[in-house]
């Protein structure tokens, strides 16, 4: 669920998850919905399952709406 309302401003979906314990060095956010607020106010969600994410760069959130579900990517 969004914590904050806001414009999407970044968002990554394709990403697979990894074992417990593994990371990917070179996308340690994994799948992930990036939220820009207020000024100065952003907010990145992590490690979300591939596939999961509904919205995409420009959308508007509100609080609470569904972003994506929880993974281990990344």
């Amino acid at each position: 669920m969004a914590p904050i309302a806001g414009t999407v401003i970044g968002v990554a979906n394709d990403r697979e998850d990894v074992a417990i314990g593994e990371s990917d060095p070179l996308k340690p956010c994994g799948n992930y919905v990036a939220i820009e607020g207020a000024p100065g106010e952003n907010v990145y969600l992590c490690h979300l399952q591939k596939g999961s994410v509904p919205v995409q760069v420009g959308d508007e959130v509100s609080l609470g709406d569904p972003i994506g579900a929880v993974g281990n990517s990344g």
